[in-house]
């Protein structure tokens, strides 16, 4: 599946504000990609997922069927987010 066209880089600010503010379920960390902003580190997915809900009303499933790692970094890095690391 693709990303979501309208998803912008506010959508995802706000997901990381979210994050910092209320946390996340640790079922949705990452295994190997993650998003490094402002010197804190994120799962690659699960921002994706809670920027389409700002976006759109509606999370997106974390399942590599509907959102893969791959799709998210590429979004996130269209979007201005570059420093996505790998940590094996």
């Amino acid at each position: 599946m693709s990303n979501p066209k309208n998803i912008k880089r506010e959508h995802v600010l706000r997901a990381l504000q979210e994050i910092d503010k209320e946390g996340y379920d640790r079922r949705y960390e990452g295994r190997k990609w993650f998003l490094k902003n402002e010197g804190k580190t994120y799962p690659c997915k699960y921002p994706i997922s809670l920027a389409n809900f700002f976006a759109n009303g509606v999370m997106l499933s974390l399942n590599a069927n509907v959102l893969t790692s791959q799709s998210a970094i590429k979004l996130l890095r269209s979007l201005g987010f570059n420093e996505i690391v790998r940590i094996p």
